[in-house]
């Protein structure tokens, strides 16, 4: 109903490229996803979300902007905590399918010692579709 607020247990995989100095590096993104949903019509709605999980990176070579200057190497995917809050819009095309848009602000502690700060902060704007079951 419009007006009304629910809460949304969901799931959210996440696919992001960086371009770094010869490529890009990806991180995957595995969250629980609990948001708070308020309807604006029968086919809008906006939502909060606080995506909690896991990010895994592959690909940063050893001369990344990522990385420090010191020497030694960096292999195989590198996984680290991440937190994702957002804000977005979601509009119905057809039940149980909706499209969305949300800009999301990203923390993930650093999940290397040779990583150049503390923690891979970032804001992202995320488009995908949401299924419900």
């Amino acid at each position: 109903m419009p007006g009304q607020f629910q809460f949304r247990l969901g799931a959210k995989v996440g696919l992001t490229f960086f371009k770094d100095v010869h490529g890009a590096d990806t991180f995957l993104s595995v969250l629980v996803d609990p948001a708070l949903v308020k309807r604006f019509t029968a086919r809008l709605h906006g939502f909060v979300e606080l995506g909690v999980g896991l990010l895994v990176l592959s690909g940063v070579p050893d001369d990344s902007v990522l990385l420090e200057a010191k020497g030694g190497r960096v292999t195989g995917a590198l996984s680290t905590f991440e937190l994702r809050p957002s804000l977005g819009l979601a509009y119905t095309i057809r039940e149980p399918l909706s499209i969305y848009m949300a800009p999301a602000f990203v923390w993930n502690p650093t999940p290397n010692e040779r990583f150049e700060h503390p923690s891979l902060t970032r804001v992202e704007m995320v488009f995908g579709i949401i299924g419900q079951l």
